[in-house]
């Protein structure tokens, strides 16, 4: 998938570059009847080119995306209808191959 010219949101996107290893792109996804989570592409800086690894479907309307990369975490808000409007999620994220996990 050629990301060039395709026009994302800043908020919905964010590309992770992890210093000697694989570089990775996560993109939040609103909820719908085709979608939801957040999707997780290998990213090959050099092509410009992103591979679809698979999408983390355990978030809703995954809208903020931060990455921190000293403890390997991925804060994500997600915007569901509730008294509060939603809640900050963290996220375990593995470098080596790209897994997320509650």
């Amino acid at each position: 998938m050629n990301f060039q010219n395709i026009f994302l949101p800043a908020f919905l996107l964010i590309c992770l570059n992890i210093s000697g290893q694989n570089n990775y792109l996560l993109i939040g996804k609103y909820d719908s009847e085709k979608e939801k989570g957040i999707a997780v592409y290998e990213w090959d800086v050099e092509k410009k080119d992103a591979d679809y690894m698979y999408t983390f479907k355990d978030v809703s309307n995954p809208s903020y995306l931060l990455y921190d990369s000293i403890n390997s975490v991925l804060y994500a808000v997600e915007e569901v209808a509730s008294p509060t409007g939603g809640w900050l999620t963290a996220l375990s994220f593995d470098k080596e191959n790209g897994e997320l996990k509650k």
